[in-house]
């Protein structure tokens, strides 16, 4: 083979390879449903219907109309424990004006969820989890891929925020709060 020809050769190579990497690119992009990744800040939040502790279905768009922190933790993660002193001040602060909060574990023993419940005096009724630590339903639906994540979500189910930490909880609920009074 010519050392033209094989240079021609190489060219049409390298010309096959990039149109696969870019085609392959362009593939991963199109392939970014909604299904495929997180909910972002101003999509409906996905729909969570999970069991309580007691057995019971409940379902996040039952709460609508109302402010609402879904909170993704387990009992055993360290900084999930220290956040739920935060969210459960927030909790008793702004529960009479509206804010809810929809907890969903990702634990997988059934006590060790309902103990650290009681010890860390969560307080609200939307405590949820199928026990299937991170192959729990939600934490799938979600792309959770680190606890503690957290969403917020106006009364219409709208996320208008996410990843909340410490005061940064409160500042948003206090925000939203005023925004509503007439």
């Amino acid at each position: 083979m010519s050392s033209t020809n094989l240079m021609k050769t190489a060219k049409t190579l390298g010309f096959i390879i990039i149109s696969l990497l870019l085609l392959n690119f362009v593939a991963a992009l199109i392939g970014k449903t909604p299904e495929k990744r997180s909910p972002k800040i101003g999509e409906t939040a996905p729909d969570i219907n999970l069991p309580n502790l007691e057995g019971k279905k409940l379902q996040l768009s039952q709460l609508r109309g109302k402010l609402v922190l879904v909170d993704f933790w387990a009992s055993w993660c360290a900084p999930c424990r220290l956040e739920n002193r935060v969210v459960a001040r927030v909790y008793r602060d702004f529960a009479e004006q509206g804010f809810e909060v929809f907890s969903v574990s990702l634990d997988s023993d059934r006590n060790d969820w309902q103990n650290a419940i009681l010890k860390d005096k969560l307080t609200w009724q939307s405590h949820v989890s199928d026990l299937q630590g991170w192959e729990n339903q939600a934490a799938r639906l979600y792309r959770i891929e680190q606890i503690p994540t957290n969403y917020l979500l106006d009364p219409n189910g709208k996320i208008i925020a996410m990843n909340l930490r410490g005061e940064e909880i409160e500042n948003h609920v206090r925000s939203f709060m005023n925004q509503q009074k007439p």
